[in-house]
């Protein structure tokens, strides 16, 4: 317990990064607190979305870096590996850029607008991103 009352390291997650937590109410997905990401699994495949709002307030136009994985790259970040070995065609969905090959993809881009809409296009993109994978859709 700190000076002025507990401390709890989802609550200081939750507080940190909004638009995660949203996500996790939203779906019911698991928070990795090592690793600070969003996890699940759907169709046997891992899946794993990093969101990070801009940096500096000079970077704020671009809004906040969206990464989704699944499979192999999804596998790597969870054994906390560096893995950017993706093939396959690339695609686009919600404006984002992807690359998916049976069992691994990758999809990246930025947001800007609130964290309902953003949770939203992640929960779209990561159905797009399973299905090129070479899993069905379970829902949220």
């Amino acid at each position: 317990m700190g000076l002025f009352g507990t401390k709890d390291p989802m609550a200081t997650w939750r507080r940190r990064h909004s638009a995660m937590a949203e996500l996790v109410d939203r779906t019911g997905w698991e928070v990795d607190l090592q690793l600070g990401i969003v996890t699940t699994a759907r169709g046997g495949i891992p899946v794993t979305v990093i969101l990070m709002p801009p940096m500096a307030a000079s970077a704020a136009g671009i809004g906040t870096s969206v990464v989704i994985e699944a499979g192999r790259q999804a596998e790597a970040t969870l054994a906390n590996r560096v893995d950017n070995d993706v093939h396959g065609p690339s695609f686009e969905v919600r404006g984002w850029q992807g690359v998916a090959e049976p069992g691994n993809g990758l999809i990246d881009g930025h947001f800007s607008g609130p964290d309902q809409e953003l949770v939203t296009a992640v929960v779209a993109a990561v159905d797009e991103l399973l299905i090129r994978v070479g899993a069905r859709s379970t829902g949220s």
